[in-house]
């Protein structure tokens, strides 16, 4: 039976279960693809009539707190800049205990793990941008919360840089979202910036949190800057869907965008920038370059993709059918806009030094790409600086050596071109 059914980009309907007395129905909404809102809906009421539960004009709901006898709505998520909660039953008893929770950590985010059955113990996790997080178990009967285990005990908050949400208006007037990064110990003026795009590029998004390679960044000097481009999911249908076929264009403008923004807030210095990202990030690490040949310094691609009409040919995308009706949805039509949206046959405007990392192993994005991007610059005469192929490794690096290595390497390169800045005094 067909729920819903609405073209690309525009409306959207998704249940998410009943309520309290199993009549009426909570579902996800959006009627032009805006960001969704949580309604109630009776299905035996044929003028569809609606109660509006929750909503967010910036963000799709990402998740939500059921009671213990999963027959009560309590709360729903939302990751608008920051994370937090929008109770929408605050006299349930275990509302109020999912709140005072969440009042206990002020300085901190809370995650709920579950609840048990009997309504008595609560799993949770507190975190923050500086701080990977501890595990606790709240017993309600003695009002007392247990730790339990850290998620990274190595490391130390007080060290760590603040990750801020940011907006930026893009070039046509559309409002983007973000987190600017700036290194703990500077004092936040005129720093090295690294424009660190997210992977996927549709669905996946940027989220507020401790992000190790974000702090290995800061902690070198450098200001980091994530921007959620036209195409991230979270921000509603249509705001994903602006990014279809337009890998290398509207969305490395948003990037774009972003930088000039971190320029012209005096954060960053526009002689010192460069950029890098993993897989849709390592494409658009060495895109932004081909759309703004004399911006960057230096470029990091990471298992990236290189070519677009390659896309359809090799890796395991292209083999299942709901992938090649993937990239028939996504991207360029034709093969021109293909080639045109590729740094593999744009080699001309490639005119910075380029590290290139990959996995021999890798089935998303296989050596194709690699060596499609490597022979081309060298065949032009600059091949890239740096190159760090792992044998055993695939979509991206898990061995903690290879790690190692990898982040060694990118120190070196980083630091050869742009230089981080001066640490102020109390750096460790």
């Amino acid at each position: 039976m067909t729920i819903h059914r609405a073209e690309m980009g525009g409306a959207t309907r998704t249940p998410w279960g009943f309520d309290a007395e199993n009549k009426r129905v909570y579902v996800t909404a959006s009627e032009k693809g805006e960001p969704e809102r949580l309604v109630l809906v009776d299905p035996e009421d044929e003028a569809r009539n609606e109660t509006l539960v929750s909503s967010n004009p910036n963000v799709d709901p990402n998740g939500w707190l059921s009671s213990s006898d999963e027959r009560n709505l309590l709360a729903v998520s939302y990751m608008d800049g920051m994370p937090g909660y929008n109770f929408v039953n605050k006299t349930h008893p275990e509302s109020v205990v999912y709140a005072g929770l969440i009042n206990a950590f002020p300085d901190r985010a809370v995650s709920f793990g579950g609840i048990s059955r009997d309504g008595r113990f609560i799993l949770f996790r507190a975190y923050s941008d500086v701080d990977p997080g501890s595990f606790y178990l709240f017993d309600r009967k003695t009002g007392q919360a247990k730790f339990l285990l850290s998620a990274m005990e190595w490391i130390k908050p007080d060290q760590m840089s603040p990750m801020e949400p940011i907006t930026v208006i893009a070039r046509d007037g559309t409002k983007l979202h973000g987190y600017i990064t700036i290194p703990r110990f500077s004092e936040g003026k005129n720093l090295p910036l690294i424009l660190h795009p997210h992977g996927g590029p549709h669905g996946p998004r940027d989220q507020w949190g401790f992000n190790p390679e974000v702090q290995f960044l800061a902690n070198r000097g450098y200001a980091v800057l994530q921007i959620n481009f036209r195409g991230s999911g979270g921000y509603g249908n249509a705001f994903e869907s602006m990014g279809y076929r337009n890998w290398g264009t509207t969305m490395i403008n948003d990037m774009t965008d972003a930088v000039d923004w971190a320029i012209e807030e005096g954060i960053a210095d526009r002689n010192r920038i460069c950029t890098y990202g993993a897989s849709y990030g390592g494409y658009a690490a060495l895109q932004t370059v081909v759309r703004e040949p004399t911006k960057y310094k230096c470029t990091i691609g990471y298992v990236g993709v290189y070519s677009l009409p390659l896309m359809f040919k090799d890796g395991d995308i292209p083999e299942e059918e709901s992938g090649r009706n993937f990239l028939k949805r996504v991207m360029p039509e034709t093969l021109a806009e293909q080639q045109a949206q590729s740094p593999a046959f744009n080699i001309d405007k490639i005119n910075i030094p380029v590290m290139l990392v990959q996995g021999a192993k890798d089935e998303r994005v296989p050596m194709s790409q690699y060596d499609i991007l490597k022979d081309r610059l060298t065949e032009a005469g600059k091949p890239p600086e740096v190159t760090i192929v792992e044998d055993k490794e695939g979509h991206g690096f898990y061995d903690y050596q290879n790690q190692v290595d990898l982040y060694t390497a990118m120190e070196k390169f980083l630091g050869k071109y742009i230089g981080p800045a001066k640490p102020a005094a109390g750096a460790p």
